[in-house]
């Protein structure tokens, strides 16, 4: 009830600015802005999905650049709510699917800040990257076997491409910042992602001494856990390598990638579909694939 004050303060200015954008100043906007994000991991869940609290974020204060890092900061917060949000799920995924969609038509070489932005740019582009890949690892944690699903169904079927397209720009965002705390961010997120995938991709039954025939995840040790070569491991995990010892990256997998001679193995030998446990095996084995050439490249 006390924050009902504060909201309706905020959604005051909110609409004050959509009616006459000239007569709100933009500092007003910003902590304002500032002000909800505080709120938004502890207020009743009401507030946030049973307002048009998500639709004035995403359409309204996305588009202006002046508002967007504080915008995104916001779809953060809410990607990370995942206690009692049983009876909002859709609209998760409606927000989820606005924020790829808005990503999606960012400018290209953005991500490319920087060597290509202004240096009078550089801070904008690197805080705004460092929080969206804050949302977007909070939505895959915390939403991912939802947005799985929603894909499966023929009125969701973009939601596949969008959540490609979700893990493609966290691996562009890995690869191309240098900010420490983006890095980390993302590392956690594969890290947990990575784990995620190999308890899923356990076979039904363990062998008699326990080992299920799958590699550790990422293989980051450049394949020391089976006796492969660095060089053979590289080049197992897609890296391509000059006559010079240099590495260039190869574009993603678009098939299944098969984790030893005829897939994994269920003990005996006898090749195990993964896709049988995940239809999402393929896009999940293209992405860490290229997840590991990028940390072998950092």
């Amino acid at each position: 009830e006390q924050f009902r004050v504060i909201y309706e303060l905020c959604s005051f200015i909110f609409d004050s600015w959509m009616q006459q954008r000239g007569a709100v100043k933009p500092s007003l906007i910003k902590v304002t802005l500032s002000c909800i994000q505080h709120f938004l991991a502890w207020i009743p869940l009401g507030f946030v999905f049973e307002t048009n609290l998500i639709g004035i974020l995403i359409d309204q204060f996305w588009d202006p650049p002046e508002f967007r890092i504080e915008c995104v900061k916001c779809l953060g917060e809410i990607a990370a709510l995942h206690e009692g949000i049983d009876r909002y799920v859709d609209k998760l995924l409606y927000l989820f699917s606005r924020l790829i969609e808005k990503v999606s038509a960012l400018p290209p070489e953005s991500i490319e800040y920087e060597t290509k932005a202004p240096p009078q740019h550089r801070i904008y582009w690197e805080n705004f990257f460092n929080q969206l890949a804050i949302a977007i690892a909070a939505f895959l944690r915390y939403h991912l076997q939802a947005i799985e699903a929603a894909g499966q169904l023929p009125q969701h079927i973009v939601m596949q491409s969008q959540l490609s397209t979700a893990l493609g720009t966290l691996v562009s965002i890995t690869q191309a910042c240098s900010n420490d705390s983006t890095f980390k961010t993302c590392i956690d997120f594969w890290h947990y992602l990575a784990q995620r995938l190999y308890e899923n991709m356990r076979p039904p039954e363990s062998t008699t001494n326990g080992s299920n025939g799958l590699p550790p995840p990422l293989l980051l040790d450049g394949g020391a856990m089976n006796g492969t070569a660095p060089q053979d491991a590289m080049q197992a995990t897609g890296m391509d390598t000059s006559s010079d010892g240099n590495s260039t990256l190869a574009a993603p997998h678009s098939s299944p990638t098969h984790l030893g001679p005829g897939g994994p193995s269920c003990g005996g030998g006898s090749p195990f579909d993964l896709s049988i446990l995940n239809p999402y095996t393929p896009i999940y084995n293209g992405v860490m694939s290229d997840v590991r050439r990028v940390l072998m490249l950092k």
